[in-house]
């Protein structure tokens, strides 16, 4: 899958990290690795092979932009959170997911879902906005089923020194 989709040779423990992820039910892996070791496209695999609704979560507006053009690149449909600047646009992504949850028939439903393909990048800044409510909004969607995998990028920095760093973000993942 690695080689056909992503034009990349994966090193195994990426094909481990798939397999997993892929595979096992109720599963959480922490990847700790180098720097340009490959760990994002690992997560890729995972995203391509599960289909469906990915939230990622980037700890910075520019790492956010970086990882959105990268997924892009490599064939998923990616809908930046800090591209949304507007209700207009944040109705243009409900109604995404919208065209999805109003499939009827389960089986069909989850074709659909897993067909999709879509990552959701967000950042603490446009995870925080009051405006328009986004750990809400993911509540719903993983509560439909439509969230396959969720992403924390350099998870490290959601603490600092033992202490919780960013609260609002922090609170939508417990």
């Amino acid at each position: 899958m690695f080689q056909n989709k992503f034009n990349r040779n994966p090193f195994n423990y990426q094909v481990e990290v798939v397999r997993i992820m892929t595979t096992l039910p109720n599963r959480v892996v922490g990847m700790f690795r180098p720097t340009g070791d490959g760990k994002t496209l690992a997560m890729e695999g995972c995203m391509w092979t599960l289909g469906g609704i990915t939230l990622f979560h980037a700890p910075t507006v520019t790492l956010a932009e970086f990882q959105s053009k990268r997924f892009a690149n490599d064939g998923f449909d990616v809908i930046n959170l800090e591209d949304i600047k507007s209700n207009n646009d944040a109705q243009a992504l409900k109604n995404y997911v919208k065209k999805i949850d109003e499939v009827k028939g389960t089986s069909v439903r989850k074709k659909l879902i897993q067909k999709q393909r879509c990552i959701i990048v967000f950042s603490p800044s446009s995870f925080a906005d009051p405006e328009f409510k986004w750990n809400e909004y993911f509540i719903v969607l993983a509560k439909k089923g439509m969230v396959r995998l969720i992403v924390i990028d350099e998870c490290h920095l959601t603490t600092l020194h033992g202490k919780i760093f960013r609260q609002q973000e922090y609170k939508c993942f417990l």
